[in-house]
């Protein structure tokens, strides 16, 4: 059986991303998550699933924050795999992550964004959101799953020099807007208000 493995934020409402995170570990989790879920205290926590059980492990903060510095460097994983499962550390995206800065991961040739690091991007092209094409690779976010369910937007290569503002995305800070980016103030309150709507306490 697969080890899953996920990184959630709990509230005093409960745990954003409830339903998304209960999916990532698998159903033989279930019971295990929401008993969690129901008396998790407020923070982050790092859950691995493993035969109906989950190893439960405290974190810190994100190493994003609005302003962010970033740097660019190709994706670790092979291309043309599509959304792939989040892994524990070690992974292949240990490689790529420094504390106080994100990463922007990129096709080989460099030119166009698949995602960053530590989360998922989407960008404003002046009109709707815009996410990776379905066969890039990338983890497979929850934050981005749930903003794509509810918020129109298209898929299409992004170029990483474009100029479009972009917004990263994941289960612990929600949205960041990294050092350069202008992203609408509009649109990131509706996604922030997308993901708030998915904390719940069993």
């Amino acid at each position: 059986m697969p080890v899953r493995y996920t990184t959630i934020r709990v509230t005093e409402a409960g745990v954003i991303l409830y339903a998304a995170h209960r999916a990532r570990l698998g159903p033989e989790a279930e019971r295990a998550f929401d008993r969690f879920a129901a008396h998790a205290s407020p923070g982050v926590y790092a859950l691995t699933a493993r035969d109906g059980n989950i190893d439960i492990v405290r974190r810190g903060g994100s190493r994003l924050f609005d302003g962010v510095p970033t740097r660019a460097l190709p994706s670790p994983l092979a291309p043309g795999r599509g959304p792939q499962p989040k892994e524990p550390s070690p992974s292949a995206y240990d490689a790529v992550r420094v504390q106080g800065q994100a990463t922007l991961l990129t096709d080989g040739s460099g030119e166009e964004l698949l995602e960053s690091c530590s989360a998922a991007v989407l960008a404003w092209d002046g009109s709707i959101l815009v996410a990776a094409p379905e066969d890039r690779s990338r983890v497979a976010s929850t934050a981005e799953g749930a903003i794509l369910a509810r918020l129109p937007f298209r898929r299409a290569p992004r170029p990483l020099d474009g100029g479009w503002p972009i917004l990263l995305v994941n289960a612990v800070v929600l949205t960041c807007v990294p050092r350069g980016s202008i992203f609408p103030l509009a649109v990131r309150a509706q996604v922030d208000e997308v993901l708030g709507r998915t904390t719940l306490r069993p």
